[in-house]
């Protein structure tokens, strides 16, 4: 039985160099009536310690035992909460002071079920390069309508997302675009507020993790057959972009004109773009075949 109006929900692996940040920007909300329920996902760094040592009876502190991913972890969110409104976001990420105050304001006065806020990456003005670690596009930002449905700052009536069963563990990524899209199947009303705000720290590639990233591709063929759904996808070719430059590496050369190149993290990364995106749509045909589905 919920006994609080809202449960902020933070997963959290190896956080321990932000987690102290994401705990206290919740901490200083204008709006108080809530828990913290963070999912631990088998951190191997001092996360637990951090969390543990706080000092708040908002925290409820859960950790899994063995490394579940996001959605599964977020799933354990959903179980352990006690709100009736279940926030989410992520453990590298700070919040506006009023970011729970706007959500439940959306949620009640508006008469949504879900609401998407808006995710600044770093600063309000501040342009990604090639090493930015963004994996996801904000259009709700430029749209200023609900769009992607993104982990760092989405809200729903905890009501319904157990109605719809929650994240879809078989996403790798993109669970979180799954969700919104199953409560807007269901019949769920879904708004943007743009007041809603989310801070996100700039996270650098790795080599090994930027290649690594070309497999997100791969939950695209998930979205297209449960739901239709055709973001980043025209015709029957997802990421077109991407694709022209498996078939014609030459096209990596054109990189610089693409992205933003500024530093030497940025050109340390231009050699594996190629290999990046010919590992991706292995994994994105591979994943096409089990599904059964046409994506070229």
């Amino acid at each position: 039985m919920t006994s609080l109006p809202v449960s902020v929900c933070i997963i959290a692996h190896n956080e321990e160099s932000h987690i102290l940040a994401c705990i206290r920007s919740l901490v200083q909300q204008t709006f108080q009536d809530f828990e913290i329920v963070v999912v631990d996902d088998c951190s191997t760094d001092n996360t637990c310690n951090i969390v543990s040592n706080f000092g708040s009876g908002k925290i409820r502190y859960f950790r899994n035992e063995s490394k579940c991913g996001v959605a599964r972890s977020r799933n354990r969110c959903i179980k352990e909460s006690r709100g009736r409104y279940m926030f989410f976001s992520d453990a590298d990420c700070t919040f506006a002071k009023n970011w729970i105050e706007e959500g439940v304001k959306a949620l009640e006065q508006r008469g949504c079920d879900g609401v998407e806020g808006r995710v600044v990456y770093v600063a309000e003005d501040y342009r990604p390069t090639m090493a930015d670690a963004l994996r996801w596009l904000p259009k709700a930002q430029r749209d200023k309508r609900p769009s992607h449905f993104v982990g760092a700052n989405v809200a729903y009536r905890k009501e319904f997302v157990e109605r719809v069963g929650g994240f879809d563990e078989k996403y790798t990524y993109l669970s979180d675009r799954g969700l919104g899209l199953k409560v807007a199947r269901q019949g769920g009303r879904l708004c943007f507020s743009s007041e809603m705000i989310v801070y996100h720290p700039r996270e650098v590639w790795t080599v090994r993790g930027y290649v690594r990233s070309g497999a997100a591709i791969k939950n695209r063929a998930h979205l297209f057959k449960d739901f239709g759904d055709r973001d980043d996808i025209w015709w029957r070719v997802v990421s077109p972009r991407l694709l022209l430059m498996v078939v014609c590496p030459p096209l990596v050369v054109l990189s610089p004109f693409v992205y933003s190149f500024h530093t030497w993290e940025d050109f340390r990364l231009l050699p594996f773009v190629y290999f990046r995106a010919l590992y991706g749509r292995i994994c994105l045909w591979r994943e096409c075949i089990r599904d059964r589905v046409f994506l070229i």
